[in-house]
């Protein structure tokens, strides 16, 4: 997990960006082995718990999944995620 921001043009077409704090979660892992027993839930719901903890203490906004793309997309849909 990281803290980065979200850079974003106030209108089309405008030089003026506007930044939005977000976490950044790296691609996460489960052990073929351990598949489908809820770890990768259970992890999820820890950065999504601790998202809303520094969205009081840093103003934290978002959460952004960096993955390959199509990648468990699935998954992620599952635990609330917008592509």
């Amino acid at each position: 997990m990281a803290m980065s921001a979200l850079k974003v043009e106030k209108e089309q077409n405008s030089s003026e960006v506007e930044d939005y704090p977000i976490m950044m979660v790296g691609r996460l892992a489960v052990d073929n082995s351990e598949r489908h027993r809820g770890f990768g839930t259970v992890i999820v719901e820890h950065c999504l718990r601790f998202a809303k903890d520094l969205s009081v203490t840093v103003g934290c906004k978002f959460v952004v999944v960096v993955t390959k793309k199509g990648y468990r997309e699935s998954f992620y849909k599952h635990s609330s995620f917008t592509p």
